[in-house]
């Protein structure tokens, strides 16, 4: 399912890149499952610091294949939670 989520993922990201938001420097992503939209928020946010959290460790599983050189670049963390983990990221710019 996830795979033919990818154009709309792409879709969505693109058209949130395109909104007056000034300089995005923290994005999180709450329910990234396989993380193909964290790839495309990485991509065009080049400078931001991105978050994804799921509760699902199979998920988070899955978008740490998915992304590995962000996380090993420091550009992405995965974090298992729900939407209360938020507090402890704020302030995020999307």
């Amino acid at each position: 399912m996830a795979r033919s989520n990818a154009p709309f993922s792409a879709w969505s990201v693109d058209q949130i890149s395109r909104l007056p938001f000034g300089d995005v420097n923290r994005v999180v992503e709450l329910g990234p499952g396989p993380g193909i939209a964290l790839a495309h928020m990485l991509t065009t946010f080049p400078e931001a610091q991105v978050w994804g959290i799921d509760i699902s460790p199979e998920m988070l599983a899955q978008s740490r294949r998915h992304n590995v050189d962000a996380i090993q670049a420091g550009r992405l963390t995965l974090l298992q939670g729900d939407v209360a983990t938020l507090s402890g990221l704020a302030p995020v710019d999307l």
